[in-house]
């Protein structure tokens, strides 16, 4: 569609064109109503795409992520949390006055959580069976864990309570725990010393629930030996503390499971793989946890330099989220994230722009993601550079993954109101 903008807004275009060297070579003179005629195109095509990661670096972030939820069109998922234990410094009880109680997992919640928490959700803590010896691990890192398990637990989550969440641990465990306290061993006397004893514990979902994914704060997490005190009267339950803490050199990762095998994305088998949107329903799909995201070209953006009266000012790309797809328990991300990558998916920018999601004013209860994409017109109609470009769009930041589950289904381009566009304002000469 060719439409005219109403000469008030020619202002603003000359600000949004300070870019562009195509309208700059005009000169002032020809910004008149008499001279210049401003116009948009929201025709072009657009070619939109599910796109997946093979990994990502899952071992930065502050939160302890797990769940699991089958979702028809993206799979069913699963994120378990894998970390090391500790102290900063010895950890010692008096043989003659302590008596052993049991032994806790205890987390807390950390706000988070994603699909509805009002199905039970599962969690089994397991004993890692390898050293876990890297400094950064990623979400498909293959860590094995002893069997069986050390406890489990069935919750409804409650992402936003105070309470902690303890999980009763093997006393096997504990009592070998306490005694080293009780003798002073070596292996309580440091970080170092202890991880080489207990390599880490894994929470493990129950990959068959439909349940939700919940946040937990990774620095309150603690292994927690409970033990009664004798030497007071009454006597008390007292506990020993083994902490996380990177600065000790503890480590941490979540892994993610995706099984695609009834969706129409099961052709995703690696990071080169993509799948065109008119191959599922019309739609392309984004998430943090499952390392999908979206890919966006324009075959033909090239082309609109061909008339020779045309001269390019700005562009701006609209993502909208298909309705019905997001709610309460599945909230959109605030913000989507932009790149520029070229055709055989090499990053060429950290970071080209980000949509802010804002209200649709057009579609009651809709929303859309607005980007200014006049960078990148200009990038891809500079005749110098090879046309290969395409535009890379997920839910995550230039510093890597949120830790979040958080996802988009955006409409592809087949709608005749409601569609992922590109709007290309220009200026021709009367």
């Amino acid at each position: 569609m060719n439409k005219r903008v109403g000469l008030s807004v020619i202002a603003a275009l000359m600000v949004l064109a300070s870019c562009s060297d195509n309208i700059s070579s005009l000169g002032v003179d020809f910004f008149n109503d008499t001279q210049l005629d401003i116009s948009f195109i929201d025709t072009a095509t657009v070619k939109m795409y599910t796109q997946r990661y093979d990994s990502v670096n899952t071992s930065g972030t502050q939160r302890i992520l797990v769940g699991s939820h089958h979702e028809p069109k993206l799979g069913a998922g699963s994120a378990a949390m894998y970390m090391q234990f500790g102290m900063r410094g010895p950890i010692t009880v008096d043989r003659n006055s302590a008596a052993y109680d049991h032994m806790t997992l205890t987390l807390y919640y950390d706000k988070y959580s994603y699909y509805d928490t009002l199905s039970p959700l599962t969690l089994n803590v397991h004993r890692v069976a390898k050293e876990m010896n890297w400094t950064s691990y990623s979400s498909v890192s293959d860590v094995p864990v002893a069997q069986p398990a050390l406890g489990s637990i069935t919750v409804y989550p409650r992402p936003h309570s105070k309470d902690s969440l303890e999980i009763r641990l093997n006393d096997d465990l504990g009592r070998q725990l306490f005694k080293m306290a009780q003798l002073n061993s070596d292996i309580l006397a440091s970080y170092s010393n202890f991880k080489k004893f207990l390599n880490g514990i894994a929470i493990l979902p129950d990959a068959s629930q439909n349940a939700s994914f919940v946040g937990f704060n990774l620095a309150k997490a603690q292994l927690r030996i409970y033990y009664v005190d004798k030497s007071t009267v009454p006597v008390a339950l007292r506990s020993l503390k083994f902490i996380y803490d990177q600065s000790y050199g503890g480590v941490h990762f979540c892994k993610t499971n995706f099984d695609r095998s009834a969706t129409k994305l099961d052709v995703l088998k690696s990071g080169a793989d993509y799948v065109d949107a008119a191959l599922t329903d019309n739609e392309s799909y984004m998430q943090d946890a499952s390392g999908v995201f979206l890919r966006v070209e324009f075959p033909y953006l090239r082309k609109i330099n061909e008339n020779p009266n045309f001269y390019f000012t700005s562009a701006v790309l609209y993502l909208y989220p298909k309705l019905g797809t997001f709610s309460k328990f599945e909230p959109l991300p605030d913000t989507l994230y932009a790149s520029q990558i070229d055709l055989q998916n090499s990053q060429l920018s950290s970071t080209l722009g980000s949509f802010v999601l804002q209200k649709d004013p057009g579609v009651d209860r809709g929303y859309r993601y607005q980007l200014n994409m006049t960078s990148y017109v200009n990038t891809v109609n500079n005749p110098n550079i090879a046309d290969n470009f395409a535009l890379f769009v997920q839910p995550i930041g230039p510093k890597g993954w949120s830790n979040t589950a958080k996802r988009m289904i955006a409409e592809g381009p087949g709608l005749k109101d409601y569609q992922t566009k590109l709007v290309i304002y220009y200026a021709t000469i009367k």
